[in-house]
């Protein structure tokens, strides 16, 4: 016959066994989460931009917004006619960091601040911007970017990797531009219509400004 304080034992080395096999579960589900690449982020670039870095936000963000350069552009004053020029930036600050810290790259900072984008902080914002609109712009729809013939596609894009990130619209194709023309697609916001119709008068501005130099 087995005793009551027995019996008693036996249920808490049973409970004892399940809380360490539930917090080990849950150790275990961690590491895996934190190996795993973000939406969109492809595994290489993931293990590059993911190292530890004895750097936090606000010290990422000092060295982001000292660096000189002339006529930087900001993460929120980018548009469609000036992202080339905010993308190709980027080597200026890869520059500048080498000379604060050889041992950092200036993608390591802003995707440190893209892990943290929940929090409500303006230089973890500000950052966290600047990384979408390098990795998911410049990098990964690079073919987009550099092309000044869809600017529909382009608004889409920005609004998909950018303004509400959504990696899988972010990463998937645009519909061809003949299929866009005469309206806007309901889905673009009035604000893109607008900066796309302000981005495009300037390009055509240019245009004319230039065969008139060359005439």
């Amino acid at each position: 016959m087995v005793s009551i304080r027995t019996a008693s034992m036996s249920k808490k080395l049973s409970y004892a066994t399940i809380l360490a096999f539930t917090l080990l579960s849950f150790a275990l589900e961690n590491v895996d989460n934190e190996d795993k690449p973000l939406p969109g982020i492809l595994p290489d670039d993931y293990a590059l931009y993911n190292q530890h870095i004895d750097m936090n936000i606000s010290s990422c963000y000092n060295m982001y917004t000292a660096c000189p350069a002339e006529n930087m552009i900001p993460p929120y004053a980018v548009s469609h006619s000036n992202i080339q020029m905010f993308c190709n930036q980027i080597n200026l600050f890869v520059k500048c960091m080498l000379e604060v810290d050889d041992r950092y790259d200036v993608m390591q900072c802003l995707f440190l601040a893209f892990k943290s984008e929940d929090q409500d902080d303006f230089e973890v914002k500000l950052l966290s911007t600047a990384f979408r609109i390098y990795y998911f712009m410049c990098l990964r729809n690079r073919n987009i970017v550099f092309s000044w013939d869809r600017p529909l596609c382009f608004a889409q894009k920005y609004r998909d990797c950018v303004a509400i990130h959504n990696a899988t619209k972010c990463l998937a194709e645009c519909p061809e531009e003949p299929e866009l023309s005469g309206a806007y697609p309901s889905s673009v916001s009035s604000s893109l219509q607008t900066a796309i119709a302000v981005t495009a008068s300037i390009a055509l501005a240019r245009m004319i400004s230039v065969q008139q130099m060359v005439n």
